[in-house]
C-alpha cells in the first residue's frame, strides 16, 4: 500500500486507516470504503515530530453504502476515529490560528445510486482514478467515465478561491513579531496553493496527469507556450510552484515564512486575475459580485437539470433561486451545529461562499509587505459581516484578526457540509 513517498511511512498510516475503517463498520453497514485526496493518489503530507509520524490535513473518506447516512452519525463516527488513532482532532472554533496542529478525519457518504449519477468535477475524477479501496467492493467502477475536457472551467476556480480563503488565515501582522509553530501553518498552506496553481493552468489545457510530480512535468513543458500572459509576468512561475511539490510531500521548513508567504500571494492572485478574465470576462471586484456567481454555477445547473431530464430554459431561473436555497441551509447548519442565529444572512443576493470569497480576496490585498494593514480590510469587513458577526476596531491591524477569525469560522461551517 503507497499513501506516501516513504514506506515506513506508509505502514503507519496504514496502521491508523485500519482503526477507522473499524470504527466506521461498527455504526455503518458498508459496501466500501475509498480513500481520497493525497494520501488516496499515494502523495499524503506528513512531518515527523519528537519521533512520533504525524499524517498532515486530513484524511478524505468515501463511504458508499445502499442507504444514505445521516450527517449527525458521520460525525459521531469521525469523533471515534479521532480517539482510536489519538491525533488532534479538527475544530471548527479552534481558538489558535495553528492549522496544523489538529487533523480531520473527513467522512462523506455516497450511495450506489449518487456514485452513478456523479457530476464531471476533478475531485470524482481522482475517486474513479486515483483512489484507495480500503474496505469492501470496488465500486469506484460504478462512476461515471468522462474526459479531463469535460470537466467545467468553473471547477477550476474552486482551486485557487479556497487557497485564498485558506492562505490569509495562516497570515497576521503579529506574526512580524513571532510566528507560531515556527511557521510550519503558514509554509504548508503555501506550498498547497502553489500545487493549485498548476492544477488550474492545466485544467485549461485540458490536460491533468493524476500526481502532483507529473502535473509539474506537464506544466513545465507547455507554460511558455500555452500561457504566453502569464509567462511575460512570470517567467520563474514554474520553479516557484514546483517547489510547492516537494514541500506538500514532506513538510520541511527552510524558507522565511513571511517572505514565502507574500510570495505566495503575488503569483496567487496574479493566476486568478488571468484565471477570471479568460475564463470568465470578470476584470474587477464589482463585477465578481454581480456577474460571476451565474458564469459559475451554469455549468453545474445545466448538469443537474439534464441530469433530471429538464430544460436549460430554467437554468435561470434555478440560479437566481441557488442564493436563498443556499442561505438558508447555511443560517440553519449555524443555529443547529454552532447555536446561534445570523438573520443577515437569509437576506443576501449572493450565496455564503461567494461573500467568503470576496472578503478574503479582500484581506489578501489588505496585507503590505512591511506588516502594514490598507484601507482593503475595510471593504472585507463589509462583506465578511454580512455571512458572519465580526467586531469592528478602526485599529486596522486589530479589525484584520477580527475578520481572519470570522471569515475562517464562516469558511469552515460552510465548506464542512457533507457536500460531495
Amino acid at each position: 500500500m503507497k499513501f506516501t513517498n516513504d514506506k515506513k511511512i506508509d505502514e503507519e498510516i496504514e496502521k491508523q486507516l485500519r482503526l477507522i475503517v473499524e470504527e466506521i463498520n461498527k455504526r455503518i453497514n458498508t459496501i466500501s470504503v475509498i480513500l481520497a485526496g493525497g494520501f488516496g493518489k499515494g502523495e499524503g503530507s506528513y512531518e515527523i515530530k519528537d519521533g512520533r509520524i504525524l499524517p498532515l490535513n486530513d484524511y478524505d473518506i468515501y463511504i458508499i453504502t445502499k442507504k444514505k447516512i445521516n450527517e449527525k452519525i458521520l460525525y459521531e463516527v469521525e469523533e471515534e476515529c479521532w480517539k482510536k488513532i489519538d491525533l488532534k482532532p479538527y475544530d471548527e472554533f479552534r481558538t489558535t490560528t495553528t492549522q496544523l496542529d489538529t487533523f480531520s478525519i473527513d467522512l462523506k457518504n455516497l450511495t450506489i445510486d449518487e456514485l452513478r449519477k456523479l457530476p464531471f468535477l476533478l475531485k470524482i475524477y481522482e475517486l474513479k482514478h486515483c483512489s484507495y479501496v480500503l474496505y469492501g467492493e470496488d465500486t469506484r467502477k460504478e462512476i461515471p467515465d468522462f474526459r479531463i475536457k469535460d470537466i467545467p472551467l468553473s471547477d477550476g476556480i474552486r482551486f485557487l478561491l479556497n487557497r485564498v480563503s485558506y492562505n490569509f488565515q495562516t497570515f497576521s501582522p503579529k506574526y512580524f513579531d513571532e510566528i507560531p509553530d515556527k511557521g510550519r501553518t503558514m509554509i504548508y498552506g503555501c506550498a498547497k496553493a502553489r500545487l493549485e496553481i498548476i492544477t488550474t493552468l492545466l485544467l485549461l489545457k485540458g490536460e491533468m496527469p493524476l500526481t502532483h510530480k507529473e502535473r509539474l512535468k506537464k506544466f513545465k513543458e507547455v507554460y511558455e507556450k500555452e500561457f504566453m500572459e502569464l509567462y511575460e509576468k512570470d517567467k520563474n512561475l514554474v520553479e516557484k510552484v514546483g517547489e510547492g511539490v516537494e514541500l506538500k510531500l514532506k513538510l520541511e521548513i527552510k524558507k522565511d515564512p513571511i517572505k514565502y508567504w507574500f510570495e505566495t500571494r503575488e503569483i496567487l492572485l496574479m493566476v486568478l486575475d488571468y484565471y477570471l478574465n479568460r475564463v470568465f470576462g470578470i476584470n474587477n471586484l464589482e463585477e465578481f459580485y454581480f456577474d460571476f456567481p451565474k458564469r459559475y454555477l451554469k455549468p453545474y445547473v445545466d448538469f443537474k437539470l439534464k441530469e433530471k431530464k429538464l430544460g436549460r430554459n430554467l437554468s435561470g431561473v434555478v440560479i437566481r433561486l441557488l442564493p436563498l436555497y443556499f442561505n438558508v441551509l447555511y443560517f440553519w447548519r449555524l443555529k443547529r451545529y454552532h447555536k446561534f442565529s445570523y438573520y443577515r444572512v437569509l437576506f443576501n443576493r449572493v450565496m455564503p461562499d461567494i461573500l467568503i470569497y470576496l472578503g478574503g480576496i479582500l484581506m489578501y490585498r489588505s496585507v503590505e509587505e512591511s506588516g502594514e494593514i490598507n484601507d482593503e480590510i475595510f471593504r472585507a469587513y463589509k462583506f465578511i459581516k454580512r455571512v458572519y458577526p465580526v467586531k469592528f476596531s478602526r485599529d486596522k491591524k486589530e479589525l484584520f484578526d477580527n475578520c481572519r477569525k470570522s471569515n475562517g469560522d464562516a469558511c469552515r461551517i460552510f465548506f464542512g457540509q457533507k457536500i460531495v
